[in-house]
């Protein structure tokens, strides 16, 4: 019945791959109640890791407005930019943010996933590293989060994973 947890349980069935509860899930959290902003945040997150930019962006832009403030929609936000091949906008909010968001906190893991999303390669490869670095929470994810599954076979995301004792999950 905790509703807050069965949403961070819906996330980690989309680290397995298995979008389809998860959405499930969130859905049926929002039920329970339509303003939980972690499983509004979530749905949005596990919509854009299975490739499905357009649906992911309402929940991002959702969040924002209702709270102008918050770190993680707008970065996601520009994931979606990234997807959409609009790097040029993405970068230029990703530029912004720092005058947006004032003294807000977003976790390093965030920027390195941007990167990503944004085709900077060798900047998300690089990126990884702060999370790491300052023992953020996110780290133990970042080899099962979906949208780093493109450098599965990069010699370097390997080579940090190994670094930090993270391994890939089973293919």
């Amino acid at each position: 019945m905790n509703v807050a947890l069965r949403a961070h349980n819906a996330r980690l069935h989309a680290y397995t791959g298995d979008y389809e509860t998860a959405i499930r899930e969130l859905h049926a959290v929002l039920e329970l109640d339509p303003r939980h902003l972690y499983a509004r945040l979530a749905l949005g997150i596990v919509h854009l890791a299975r490739g499905d930019h357009e649906l992911a962006m309402p929940w991002f832009e959702q969040i924002v407005e209702e709270v102008p403030d918050h770190s993680s929609a707008p970065l996601h936000m520009i994931c979606v930019w990234g997807m959409r091949g609009e790097t040029a906008h993405g970068k230029a909010m990703l530029d912004a943010l720092p005058n947006r968001l004032g003294n807000a906190h977003f976790t390093p893991f965030f920027v390195a996933l941007v990167h990503s999303c944004l085709g900077e390669h060798d900047e998300a490869l690089a990126s990884l590293e702060d999370p790491a670095r300052t023992s953020d929470y996110l780290t133990v994810s970042i080899p099962y989060h979906p949208l780093f599954d493109r450098y599965r076979t990069e010699p370097r995301y390997l080579a940090f994973l190994a670094r930090h004792g993270l391994e890939l999950p089973p293919s």
